[in-house]
């Protein structure tokens, strides 16, 4: 059974517009299961009956955990749970006890789909939960963006509304579930597909499908291991016609800063970059974000992070997140910066595509052997390319390393 985030998604995405019955997680609805659960959990809780059960017989059925239980306890989004769900049928307890990082503010979501989200009643505890799906296209083709999918009420059954309705208020992220989903993952009801993610996910139609890593088939002739890179320094107006017929592979846009070189706080993203990434998307062109570290402290690479987090979800990069260390720390204050930074690329469903990018110098100021399994390492070597013209020559290109 895929313990995942994005079979989370998928299986809340397929539940769209089924009943809610109070106390279920999955099962398939009749006479008996709601006179020996519903019935009971309502008459606990003091609600009212349901006067049109009857009419909702031989479907699935979940309250608002219980989709989260469903979910984990199904093996295809039609089946019935098999009871092995790793977490239980209590709001309060998904968030404090099965979740591994959570929030009590919305300030810090990591719109990462698979991402449980709740609304907290007056004694601290949480009284609904939600599943982010993030973005999804519906059965008549319809793009939804920012989509939280919910068992909502008995009155509205299990329904997607906008994460920016302002309901929720707090967050967090299953212990038990594999963080496989990225800010631009989007899910095809139409054809059970996942796309933008870094592995390939179980289709709605059946969840017993192993989770493959993606293939990708490369045409080496047709390209060469370069990318350009656009200096914060320099924002020229590139034309992508030559850059692309230059087969050039991407291009590596500066995202921002949170601290300048003096030392003072400054709005982060480069004011250059929206209509930098419009001309490469336009172009058809991936792209990468690199970033200046200057934190002195975990306190202000927090800040950094937090900061960051609205250029990389606004534009997310498909090339990967690259840090360029700005300081002058000692190695053990540069290790903890990284330790921070990469936490938050965990978070934020970003940790298979971060980077270092860094001149000789620089790494010798982080212990690179605690990081060589977590970020990938570019290290900055210019090169002169005689047979390409000036103006493509800024910016600056480089040879990706192996």
């Amino acid at each position: 059974m895929p313990f995942t985030n994005s079979w989370l998604c998928i299986y809340a995405i397929a539940q769209i517009g089924k009943p809610y019955w109070f106390c279920t997680k999955g099962q398939i609805s009749n006479e008996n299961l709601y006179n020996s659960t519903v019935i009971p959990a309502l008459d606990r809780n003091h609600y009212s009956h349901y006067d049109d059960y009857r009419s909702q017989f031989n479907v699935k059925v979940h309250d608002c955990s219980g989709l989260v239980l469903g979910a984990l306890e199904c093996d295809s989004v039609d089946g019935v749970p098999n009871g092995s769900a790793p977490i239980t049928h209590y709001t309060t307890s998904q968030f404090y006890n099965d979740s591994s990082v959570r929030s009590s503010g919305m300030s810090t979501f990591p719109r990462l789909p698979g991402t449980l989200v709740f609304i907290s009643d007056s004694s601290g505890g949480k009284s609904h939960v939600g599943i982010y799906v993030g973005k999804y296209i519906d059965l008549n083709g319809v793009t939804h963006e920012n989509m939280v999918v919910e068992a909502a009420s008995h009155r509205l059954g299990v329904i997607s509304s906008p994460l920016s309705s302002g309901r929720w208020d707090s967050w967090s992220q299953l212990t038990k579930c594999e963080k496989d989903t990225t800010v631009d993952t989007v899910f095809d009801a139409r054809t059970f597909t996942v796309t933008n993610t870094v592995t390939s996910a179980a289709t709605l139609s059946d969840a017993s499908q192993p989770t493959t890593i993606a293939t990708v088939e490369i045409h080496t002739e047709a390209m060469t291991p370069f990318i350009a890179t656009v200096l914060n320094e320099h924002n020229p107006n590139l034309n992508y016609d030559r850059i692309k017929e230059a087969r050039i592979s991407g291009m590596m846009f500066f995202g921002g800063q949170l601290f300048d070189g003096s030392r003072v706080k400054r709005t982060y993203m480069n004011p250059s970059l929206p209509n930098q990434i419009k001309q490469c998307n336009n172009a058809g062109m991936p792209y990468a974000l690199y970033v200046n570290v200057r934190a002195k402290s975990r306190i202000e690479a927090d800040e950094e992070c937090k900061a960051l987090y609205y250029v990389v979800s606004r534009f997310p990069p498909k090339l990967g997140i690259w840090l360029s260390l700005q300081t002058n720390n000692s190695i053990i204050n540069n290790d903890n910066i990284l330790e921070v930074y990469y936490n938050y690329f965990e978070k934020w469903g970003l940790s298979a595509k971060c980077g270092l990018y860094l001149k000789k110098p620089q790494l010798s100021k982080i212990t690179w052997n605690s990081f060589k399994d977590r970020f990938y390492l570019w290290l900055i070597d210019p090169m002169s390319v005689d047979e390409v013209d000036d103006e493509l020559l800024q910016p600056e290109m480089f040879e990706v390393e192996d």
